[in-house]
């Protein structure tokens, strides 16, 4: 008997070990009344045995230090250390069990365990032996608590239906203007419909097709449960918006449950943050365009104390050897130079003012004082331009006004003060400037946009060849991926598949300058038709196809969408990857070419819309349309650039030859 009793013993032991389930944590055995620990597998890896000992006492103490609620701890005191541990043998109990959180110190996320030990006779000694199994619980009390949180939601009505019997029964909340609470489902449908729905016959349809037995089964058995919205009129007569959630419980019983709440506070509040957000989004718009008209008004103010910066300075260089002269044109150059600097404090002023940070500090001005600023920076561009400058006042006293922004002031005088002197430039019939541009090959386009380009200096001629080819390659490669992707060379389609919204006003708003068309990110292309609407005129006299209304509508609409392809993969386009260093000491700064962009996106349309000229002829076409005079300049500096590089070849070719 006793020799059976201790191969009990030894089999319960082996199967503690052999029988762990995946979740255990911590296996073990030990001796209680003699406080001895026999054996001890952790998973864990945490090394609680060599950390807290194999004296049972100490190993009790030290994990219940892991244990991180106050009152959890004082349980487990309660439940696990000797005294109380054969105290619950003596009473009878064989196991005792503790739920709680505890934090390993060899992991950064706690988690929730069970503490679970057996206790056993020990044969022969008739010790008491515990047997430890400490599990991982987390999955289940986290279940438990989202199960807790969905049984608290707020459902005004949850009912059980039987589709086969067509009966109802609600087991929580209800209709407060209607009092049965079990009977005929469809019954119950139509009362709802008939007597607390809106007269919109269209929405009662939804409802009973919604609620249809027939069709709620064909539904259910492809998904479980589904969902619609419907109003209807409360008790106080009230207009709430009720969403149903239908979800399949047992179908082969035909047994499903209605699930409903109230949801017209929360749509309320979606439609609320939706028009804030709409108001935002064009708020921000409309700052954009106020802060990008700034910008451009910015960039011909700057001409005016540049002009006069540059003009006395050659001056005071041709005349080194009178010092009064010089003396009077650095202090010229002083006085435009304070005036450039605040344009560009100008420009840095423009964060200030959108967090509503700007402050004025108004101060007496000398009007004298003002008159000699004036005259500095005229005099210069009168000069220049071969007409006399004078100013008669006998204006004296003071003004108020914020001094640091007089000068804004002074630019205003001055642009509207000197005329506009431009060269007259040689006059191209336009049936020649045509056939001419149609002419032109692809790599001196690169070079007219590489003169426009702000780091231009930078490049070698050779650098300025090799960026004009990949740019050039940049453009038809990701036409030809738009196209595929998309299955379409239709501009049009292509910007509504990509969630892109068309403008078409006549003219920009705002600013008098002459615009084609233009992306602004995220989503928005314009497209100015006053221009092309002028084109389609011209076209008329000189034949040239890219400007019939329809074909330019498509190129203009090409050119921006290829930017807002730059905008969708900005880190893998060329001409966004691509950089130059502008410096590298004491940090480096690398920019981008910008060039690159224009250059591209002409390659883009050309491909895209299979043309057989480039469209950057249009550059010179569209501006003819507004100012033939400018035009012509344009058209004369892409002649001398073509002759440029026919003159390059002929150099290279000499060279060779005599090789």
């Amino acid at each position: 008997m006793q020799e059976q009793l201790r191969q009990q013993y030894k089999e319960q032991i082996r199967q503690h070990y052999l029988m762990a389930g995946s979740d255990a944590l911590i296996l073990g055995h030990c001796n209680i009344t003699q406080n001895k620990i026999y054996e001890i597998v952790d998973h864990t890896n945490s090394g609680l045995l060599e950390r807290f000992g194999a004296v049972r006492e100490e190993f009790s103490r030290g994990i219940r230090t892991l244990i991180v609620n106050e009152e959890e701890r004082k349980e487990f005191y309660s439940k696990y250390l000797n005294i109380p541990s054969k105290q619950a043998f003596e009473n009878g109990v064989n196991e005792v069990l503790q739920s709680c959180f505890i934090q390993l110190s060899n992991q950064t996320v706690g988690r929730y365990v069970q503490f679970k030990v057996v206790l056993v006779e020990t044969p022969d000694t008739r010790d008491v032996t515990g047997i430890l199994t400490i599990t991982d619980i987390t999955e289940k009390v986290i279940r438990e608590k989202t199960f807790m949180q969905l049984s608290s939601a707020k459902y005004d009505l949850v009912a059980n239906i039987n589709l086969f019997s067509d009966s109802y029964e609600i087991v929580s909340g209800g209709d407060d203007n209607i009092q049965e609470t079990k009977g005929n489902n469809t019954d119950r449908i139509e009362k709802v419909i008939q007597e607390t729905m809106v007269e919109n016959q269209r929405e009662r349809e939804h409802v009973r097709d919604m609620l249809n037995p027939s069709k709620m089964l064909k539904r259910l058995k492809k998904k479980s449960s589904y969902s619609f919205l419907y109003s209807v009129y409360n008790a106080k007569g009230e207009l709430r918006t009720k969403n149903m959630i239908v979800s399949a419980v047992d179908l082969s019983l035909g047994r499903v449950c209605y699930i409903r709440s109230d949801v017209t506070e929360v749509l309320a509040a979606e439609r609320k943050a939706k028009e804030e957000l709409e108001q935002a989004l064009e708020e921000a718009k409309k700052a954009n365009r106020v802060k990008s008209d700034f910008l451009s008004s910015m960039s011909h103010d700057i001409r005016t104390p540049m002009n006069a910066i540059v003009g006395m300075t050659t001056l005071a260089l041709a005349n080194m050897e009178e010092k009064e002269k010089v003396a009077e044109y650095l202090h010229k150059i002083s006085i435009s130079s304070q005036h450039l600097l605040s344009l560009i404090n100008d420009i840095l002023d423009m964060s200030q003012i959108e967090q509503s940070k700007i402050h004025l500090n108004c101060q007496k001005i000398q009007i004298e004082e003002l008159m000699d600023h004036v005259s500095s920076i005229m005099s210069s561009q009168a000069v220049n331009a071969g007409l006399q400058f004078k100013i008669e006042s006998r204006i004296e006293g003071v003004m108020f006004m914020e001094k640091k922004k007089r000068n804004r002031l002074l630019d205003a005088l001055s642009g509207h003060g000197t005329p506009d002197v431009r060269p007259k430039y040689r006059e191209v019939p336009l049936e020649e400037m045509v056939q001419t541009l149609e002419q032109v090959p692809e790599e001196a386009w690169g070079r007219y946009a590489f003169a426009r380009e702000p780091l231009e200096g930078k490049f070698t001629e050779e650098q300025k060849i090799e960026y004009i080819r990949k740019a050039n390659v940049c453009g038809r490669q990701w036409a030809e991926r738009i196209a595929n992707v998309y299955c379409t060379r239709d501009p049009h389609l292509l910007a509504r598949q990509m969630g892109l919204h068309i403008k078409t006003p006549n003219v920009p708003t705002g600013g008098g300058v002459v615009l084609f068309a233009q992306y602004v990110q995220p989503d928005e292309i314009t497209i100015f038709m006053d221009c092309v609407e002028k084109a389609a005129q011209l076209q008329k006299k000189c034949g040239c196809t890219l400007l019939e209304k329809e074909t330019l509508t498509k190129i203009l609409l090409a050119h921006e969408l290829f930017h807002a392809v730059e905008e969708l993969h900005e880190k893998e386009i060329y001409t966004r990857t691509e950089k130059v260093e502008l410096w590298r000491k004491p940090f480096s700064n690398r920019s981008a070419i910008v060039c690159l962009s224009e250059i591209a996106a002409m390659a883009f349309a050309a491909e895209l819309l299979g043309l057989t000229v480039s469209p950057y002829m249009l550059d010179v076409l569209l501006v003819y349309v507004y100012d033939q005079n400018t035009a012509w300049g344009l058209y004369d500096e892409i002649q001398n650039i073509t002759a440029r590089r026919v003159g390059d070849a002929d150099d290279k070719d000499s060279i060779s030859g005599k090789i």
